[in-house]
This record gives structure tokens, C-alpha cells and sequence, in this order.
């Protein structure tokens, strides 16, 4: 219980090439180079806040378990999770709209990102780089 969680971790590893190597400056198209910059800028920071309260809300419920947890049974797991605080912890474990919202906010930039380039190179569009 409360051991595996699934998170969003991007591959940076090529926009990262390009900041370090002052490569974005040779992105022509200022609104595409915006677009990318809001990506991993903003919006991508937005996410890992969002998750890491989540994260914050679940170390403290598994910490109040090993607090209380009186034994490996099911009535101690059932006067564990059915106390008060173990309720409110509980009730804080809901993601957020705010999460959800945040994922489709990066879903959808990306999409206009991809798009954005696939019209200024179309003899490349949709083709895997190497």
C-alpha cells in the first residue's frame, strides 16, 4: 500500500543541449522559440509543484502509519485507516484538478510545438530524429 506512484518525467535532454549550448537563439520563429520556452519554463515547473505536494501529502500519511500502526493485521490497518486523521490524510490523496489541468496544459503546447514545427520543416514532419 502507498508504494508506487506514477509521475511525469519529461526527456529534457535535448532542449537542455540547446540552453547550454546557446542553440535556442538559433530558433528563428519567436513565437516557437516562446512556445518552447513556456514549456519547460513554466509550465513544466507548474507540474513538479503540483506533484510534489502530492508527494508532500503522501509522506505524511505513510509516516502517520508507521506512527500508529499497531500491527500487520487487518483489524490494526482498519482502526488505522478508519480513524479521523487517517481520514483527512486520506481525503488530501485526491489529485487535484489543478494536477490534471496542468498535464493537458503541457499536453496541448506540446501538440502546437510539434505542429508549429512540422509547418516550417515539412520535409521533415513527423519523422524520428536520430
Amino acid at each position: 500500500m502507498f508504494k508506487a506512484n506514477g509521475f511525469y518525467i519529461p526527456a529534457r535532454s535535448r532542449y537542455d543541449g540547446f540552453l547550454m549550448s546557446g542553440k535556442l537563439t538559433n530558433i528563428e520563429d519567436e513565437k516557437l522559440l516562446a512556445s518552447i520556452l513556456a514549456l519547460y519554463q513554466m509550465l513544466l515547473p507548474q507540474i513538479q509543484t503540483s506533484e510534489e505536494g502530492w508527494q508532500t501529502r503522501q509522506r505524511k500519511l505513510r509516516d502517520y502509519r508507521d506512527d500508529k500502526l499497531e500491527a500487520d493485521d487487518e483489524l490494526s490497518h482498519f482502526r488505522w485507516m478508519t480513524s479521523p486523521k487517517s481520514k483527512r490524510l486520506l481525503g488530501q490523496m485526491q489529485s487535484s484538478p489543478q494536477l490534471y489541468e496542468r498535464y493537458q496544459m503541457y499536453i496541448d503546447q506540446s501538440r502546437q510545438i510539434i505542429k508549429a514545427i512540422d509547418a516550417a520543416y515539412p520535409d521533415h514532419a513527423g519523422k524520428k530524429a536520430d
